[in-house]
């Protein structure tokens, strides 16, 4: 008996040290390149990259040739996220990238989680202009985010101060994402219009006949991409909404644009879920007894608080979950048009409780 139990014990030894080697596996850009090329299914490799230590070159060239290698681009985001030394980001670089046929979002991921040396002057936007970088890019160079470290590790996400002075000098409505390290500035949030729309999938459709429309339908619109280009770490964090000045007169809201929205208690926020074919937020459900227009499965409370005349004070009173979310303008007659969504992936060492 002993001596099974100390050869028992020994492959455990054994297993637990062949683990562990495998646990301290350094990633590069070529171990992502051969599990891509061995077809190894996109989900794994996701995994493999959040378990391990990586020295990923994620420079312009670096991400030109994992594109040109053919690795998938919500794989090369999940390198953005994990990597802890991403390069300055400049104009030229902006530049390189677009030519190299890199998304707009993935470049957009890359300033998002950069340092930037941009330069927006007259001749540079032209320069810009005339090299096919697209306005939506320029818009973001010209108010990027104030990063001074490329990525911070969740380990390391300091709390969010909740009394910090409201911004003085917000110029265009819209709804933005207060960083308060390294410096406290104002992250305007960019729209994502969507139009995406679609009725439940075959499993819920089956489950509607046969319960005889008990169960019922749900409406769902559809955003591209796992993960939003604009990137938020933090664990409870604090937006504020700049309202237009006819901000009262909330019936002349068309299509969830900021005009006629009377306060940020007229938006949802929403958890969206994540699948290969990219995120997708609920927004009505219908059954033989009832319809709800307007309905978000995955709602996120949240407080808000008049600053101002046109400025509101968003915030949580409890840490948010990392995943996937979107504030919507929660009106019904809105909901069969085309939907802007402000959309952002929030990062932390956050996950839900079920």
């Amino acid at each position: 008996m002993k001596k099974l139990t100390s050869q028992l014990l020994i492959v455990v030894m054994l297993i637990a040290g062949i683990w562990q080697c495998k646990a301290q596996e350094t990633l590069s850009n070529q171990s992502i390149v051969s599990l891509v090329n061995a077809k190894m299914n996109n989900n794994i490799i996701i995994n493999k990259i959040k378990s391990s230590g990586n020295t990923f070159d994620l420079s312009t060239d670096g991400i030109i040739d994992l594109k040109a290698t053919k690795v998938p681009e919500n794989v090369i985001n999940e390198m953005m996220l994990a990597c802890r030394n991403m390069p300055v980001i400049t104009n030229d670089d902006v530049i390189k990238m677009n030519g190299g046929k890199v998304s707009t979002d993935l470049i957009l991921k890359k300033i998002n989680l950069s340092r930037n040396n941009f330069n927006t002057s007259t001749d540079a936007l032209i320069a810009l202009k005339n090299a096919g970088v697209s306005d939506k890019i320029v818009k973001v160079m010209m108010n990027p985010p104030s990063n001074t470290a490329s990525n911070v590790t969740t380990a390391n996400i300091k709390e969010h101060p909740q009394d910090l002075p409201p911004p003085t000098k917000l110029s265009i409505p819209g709804i933005y994402y207060e960083q308060f390290t390294p410096k406290q500035d104002y992250i305007m949030i960019e729209p994502t219009t969507t139009n995406q729309t679609k009725k439940g999938g075959f499993g819920e459709s089956l489950g509607n006949h046969y319960s005889g429309g008990i169960s019922g339908i749900s409406t769902k619109v559809g955003l591209a991409g796992e993960h939003s280009s604009t990137t938020i770490t933090d664990q409870r964090p604090v937006f504020y909404f700049y309202l237009s000045i006819d901000g009262k007169d909330i019936n002349e809201v068309k299509e969830s644009t900021y005009e006629g929205v009377a306060s940020p208690k007229e938006f949802v926020l929403v958890r969206a879920t994540t699948s290969k074919s990219g995120r997708q937020i609920q927004i009505a459900r219908r059954s033989s007894f009832s319809q709800e227009e307007g309905f978000s499965k995955g709602v996120v409370e949240y407080k808000s608080v008049k600053v101002s005349e046109r400025l509101y004070k968003v915030y949580f009173e409890n840490d948010v979950p990392a995943g996937e979310y979107a504030f919507y303008y929660n009106k019904s007659s809105d909901q069969k048009k085309s939907l802007k969504l402000y959309d952002f992936s929030l990062r932390n060492n956050i996950t839900v409780t079920k």
